[in-house]
């Protein structure tokens, strides 16, 4: 688990240029729907973590929320814990169809795929695929930080707490100002990449990311597609992209094991030759190589001659 989200936050790591002030804020569900935030917060090692949640209706109206103390090893069991939590009180309440949104994009991925899950989130993984089953309408989305503050203050309100869980018919003190907050749409600011048009020239996509900005200011209940949402569906292909190109690379490594593990010491692969596949593999999964299936082997190309090759096989 920490390995692959390790390598999604490698993997985004060029997104942090050239990025633009966007302003998000807290969205209202479907009408006939309600909504629910959750969020960890992770202490660190030895240090109290927790996490909360809340369900909203379409008016942004409190309904039910929760704030939890636990211990876990990383921030993303601390999301998955907050979003079986809130599974768990949608199901007891008897929620008919929920739009549920996390600031976790890694979470969303996990539960979300179809692929086993080791580890120690595999229990937690489960749980929350099984509640996810027993909701008669769901929506699994990603949505920014800044558009989960309600339950980031609950979560925080869980990793101090002493008294266990707390469920809360109404919202704590110092939840009320963020609840107001979301219930006016007012706007946060978040630096996040540009949305460009390869048709468009640098000032017209300016204007227009200004334009629509205003144009959402304006008019909170026009409904228009959230581009939060449609980003974080973007990081779950991408993230689902590249899990299969990992399974790939795992699948070469563990044939360099067998190859070393052959019963005569002379059968098995040096050492020598043993590095310089794992640093292809390496170098592949990051970009620079690519897999020779006819080979079984891992080779290097430029761009240029990538080009070439390309050209010579269409002629």
């Amino acid at each position: 688990m920490q390995v692959r989200e390790f390598f999604y936050c490698v993997d985004n790591q060029e997104e942090t240029k050239n990025k633009v002030i966007k302003q998000v804020r807290w969205s209202k569900p479907e009408v006939g729907w309600l909504k629910l935030n959750t969020d960890g917060s992770f202490g660190g090692e030895g240090a109290s973590s927790g996490c909360g949640g809340l369900l909203r209706d379409r008016n942004g109206q409190w309904i039910r929320g929760f704030a939890k103390p636990m211990v876990v090893s990383s921030s993303l069991a601390a999301e998955v814990w907050a979003l079986r939590e809130g599974l768990t009180l949608c199901l007891d309440l008897q929620i008919q169809a929920v739009e549920i949104k996390l600031d976790a994009s890694a979470a969303i991925s996990f539960i979300s795929g179809n692929s086993n899950t080791n580890g120690d989130l595999c229990g937690l993984v489960d749980d929350c695929r099984v509640l996810l089953l027993q909701l008669p309408q769901v929506k699994l989305l990603h949505c920014y930080r800044e558009a989960n503050s309600c339950a980031d203050a609950l979560a925080r309100l869980g990793a101090a707490g002493d008294g266990g869980d707390s469920y809360f018919v109404t919202p704590p003190h110092n939840v009320i100002p963020l609840l107001n907050f979301d219930f006016l749409g007012k706007h946060r600011n978040r630096l996040a990449p540009p949305i460009v048009d390869p048709n468009l020239s640098t000032r017209k996509v300016n204007e227009t990311v200004t334009e629509t900005e205003e144009d959402n200011h304006d008019n909170y209940d026009h409904k228009d597609p959230e581009p939060e949402a449609e980003e974080g569906r973007h990081h779950i292909e991408n993230l689902r992209q590249m899990n299969a190109n990992m399974h790939k690379c795992l699948l070469s490594v563990f044939k360099i094991g067998l190859a070393c593990s052959l019963e005569l010491p002379q059968e098995r692969m040096n050492m020598e030759n043993v590095t310089r596949e794992l640093h292809h593999i390496k170098n592949t999964f990051l970009g620079i190589g690519f897999m020779d299936n006819n080979q079984g082997s891992w080779n290097f190309v430029k761009k240029s001659d990538c080009r070439k090759s390309s050209l010579n096989s269409r002629v």
